[in-house]
This record gives structure tokens, C-alpha cells and sequence, in this order.
């Protein structure tokens, strides 16, 4: 069966932009979720790339082949999901993300690059509808998406995507009941790595908002004025009269210095009559103010 046909064109053409095929120590694939700069942060399983000593390379959409840095290569909280990244000046697309709610009967598409089988010599491309059997609400681990649609070694971390091709969950598992001897295949919703601080790409944004250019509403205080500086000297108008010319200050400095005569007797008879009321142990002969709730005393003569 040709499961192309029954995928959305919208959804298809996405999945192939956003999805890469993963190899080294272990294969499988992921989605790019993120880019800043020249930066692209992939979405993955941790369990292909926990063997992080290995060199790993992706594979994006145009065949080219990119090398990962292993630093960056690192395990998401304590699930199944891990993050890394590689550098390139292509531009290459990002999924973006949904935020609706999962519901049991939902078609979704799951992307991913299969190992080679039977049938192919080498890993091949592959997107495969799924409906969504059930969304376990209580999980023993994160793996809270089931499906019942077989998928194929080497799909593992790739996206399960809507009709649209948003992004809502990573695949990552098959697992076999033996009572029933079923094999239930395994998502995890995107929410689940959404609500880890530990993401890159999307939890708390940790780049600081931009301030707002917005013009300034008509109700807002108006801008303060800045006064200009003031020049605590006095100035002085430049005239004839108040110019300075260095000619006169020998002039002004030669002037005789004239003493007031007047002024110092009288200053000197003030001084005698203050002295009249100091007896001789420098104290006051009266005192002229009272305290505060005494009686009034006759003034000693």
C-alpha cells in the first residue's frame, strides 16, 4: 500500500523539510525544532544518542550530511527525549508546534528514516498515518501516545505530526503484550517535553524580550525635560567700565588706605557700655529670661 496518497500534501511537504535521519553509533531519526543564527537544535530519543562517545551526523532534507557537535548533545529531564545540535548557513525549516489537545481516534503522521529490510538495501524516507488508540492518562513512563500502525526500526525519535504537519509528539517505542500477543507502538506527547525547564528551544524562552517600540500612550506621562546646565558664575557684561584692564590694578593697589574715625569711637563706646553688666568672674550680673514655669523674681539692683 502507498501510504503517500493518504497523507495531506500540506502535512507531507513538511515532514520531509523537518525531518533528519540520524547515524552513528546507533540510528535513528529526529526533527528540527529550533534554529538561532546558524544553530539548529534536533529533537530526538535519548536512548539513540545516550552512547554520546560516538560521532553522530544528520542528514537534512537536501541530502547534505552535517556533523554533530557532541557537546551539545544532551539528555532532556529524566525521559526518553534528548536534544543536539549542528551548525550550517542553510536554511533549513523548523516544526513548529501544537498545542491541542490529544484525543483517542485522531489521524496522525509519524516520519522517520527506516534501517534497511527485506525490501531495501539501504534506510529510505518513510511517513506513515496513524490513529491514535489511546492516550494513556496515567503512564508508567511518558509514553502516553499508542497506535496500533506498525512502524519500522530506525523511525525512532522522529515526529508524529497532525493533519497540518505541527508537531505533537516524538515516536520512540514498540511494545509487545504477551497476554494478547500485540505490539502496541509508542509516542511522547509534545506537552511532555514542553513542560521540561530543561528544553532548549521553548520552555521560558531564555533570551531577554526586546523592548517594547511602541509610541507612548496619550494618557502616559510626557517625557521629563532635562534642564540645561547652569553656570554658577556670575556674569559679567563686558563694558568699559567692567572689563578688566590689567593697566588699572597698579593704580587701584597704590591707593592709601583712610581709617573712619567716627566709627571707631563709637564701636569702642559700645563695647564699654556692654562691659558695665560682666562682674569681675566674667559671669552675667542678671540673667534677663526666665525658664519656662518660674516665677517672676525681682531683678537684683
Amino acid at each position: 500500500m502507498n501510504w503517500i496518497w493518504q497523507v495531506p500534501t500540506t502535512c507531507h511537504d513538511i515532514a520531509q523539510q523537518v525531518t533528519v535521519r540520524i547515524d552513528g553509533a546507533k540510528t535513528g531519526s529526529g526533527v528540527i525544532i529550533e534554529r538561532r543564527g546558524n544553530i539548529y537544535t534536533i529533537l530526538t530519543n535519548w536512548h539513540i544518542v545516550e552512547q554520546n562517545a560516538g560521532n553522530y551526523t544528520v542528514q537534512t532534507s537536501d541530502r547534505k550530511t552535517h556533523q554533530i557537535n557532541p557537546r551539545t548533545i544532551k539528555r532532556i529531564g529524566n525521559v526518553d527525549l534528548a536534544e543536539m545540535q549542528f551548525t550550517s548557513t542553510k536554511n533549513y525549516r523548523k516544526a513548529d508546534v501544537s498545542y491541542d489537545k490529544l484525543n483517542p481516534g485522531a489521524t496522525v503522521y509519524i516520519s522517520g528514516w527506516a534501517d534497511p529490510d527485506r525490501v531495501s538495501i539501504t534506510r529510505e524516507y518513510i511517513i506513515l498515518p496513524q490513529v491514535i488508540t489511546r492516550v494513556v492518562q496515567n503512564p508508567k513512563d511518558e509514553y502516553a501516545l499508542v497506535f496500533s500502525t506498525p512502524t519500522k526500526p530506525g523511525m525512532s525519535g522522529g515526529p508524529i505530526l497532525n493533519e497540518r504537519g505541527r508537531l505533537v509528539g516524538i515516536h520512540g517505542q514498540a511494545r509487545i503484550d504477551a497476554r494478547t500477543e500485540t505490539t502496541d507502538f509508542l509516542g511522547i506527547p509534545i506537552k511532555t517535553y514542553l513542560t521540561l525547564p530543561a528544553n532548549t528551544a521553548f520552555a521560558n524562552s531564555r533570551e531577554t524580550p526586546a523592548p517594547s517600540q511602541q509610541p507612548t500612550p496619550p494618557n502616559s506621562s510626557p517625557p521629563k525635560t532635562v534642564a540645561p546646565p547652569v553656570d554658577l558664575q556670575p556674569s559679567v557684561a563686558k563694558n568699559s567700565r567692567t572689563q578688566y584692564n590689567p593697566q588699572r590694578r597698579p593704580q587701584i593697589e597704590q591707593q592709601p588706605e583712610t581709617v573712619d574715625a567716627n566709627a571707631v569711637n563709637a564701636l569702642t563706646n559700645d563695647f564699654t557700655d556692654a562691659m558695665q553688666g560682666i562682674n569681675p568672674t566674667g559671669e552675667a550680673a542678671y540673667e534677663p529670661y526666665k525658664k519656662a514655669g518660674e516665677a517672676n523674681q525681682p531683678m537684683p539692683q
